[in-house]
Order: structure tokens, then C-alpha cells, then sequence
């Protein structure tokens, strides 16, 4: 029997859009924390300042 992959072992990637960035947990405003390349991509990390949550966001 294989165990099934949890949601939690993989990153989860928000869209940036037109307005201010928001936590997708708890949808205080976030702050930019740097700018990493990941495959090739630019991803955005930021922290919520309210939860204090790590996000990770992508350029469309």
C-alpha cells in the first residue's frame, strides 16, 4: 500500500497580480523578504505580516 503525498510536501505558488499581495491564508498584507530563482523562475518570497507565513509568489 503506498501512502498517499500530502498537499504540504510541495509549495504552493500565488499569481501576482495588479493589487497589493495578500496572504492566502489569512489575507493580511505580506512583505517582500528577497527574490529567488527557482527552475528558471523569478519567485517572490514574502512573509504575512499578520500569521507570519512564508509565501511564495510568480509573475504571470
Amino acid at each position: 500500500m503506498q501512502l498517499a503525498e500530502r498537499q504540504d510536501d510541495y509549495p504552493i505558488y500565488y499569481i501576482m497580480s495588479d493589487q497589493p499581495d495578500c496572504c492566502g491564508k489569512c489575507g493580511s498584507r505580506v512583505d517582500l523578504l528577497e527574490i529567488k530563482m527557482i527552475d528558471g523562475e523569478r519567485v517572490f518570497v514574502t512573509e504575512c505580516l499578520g500569521c507570519h507565513r512564508e509565501t511564495l509568489i510568480v509573475e504571470e
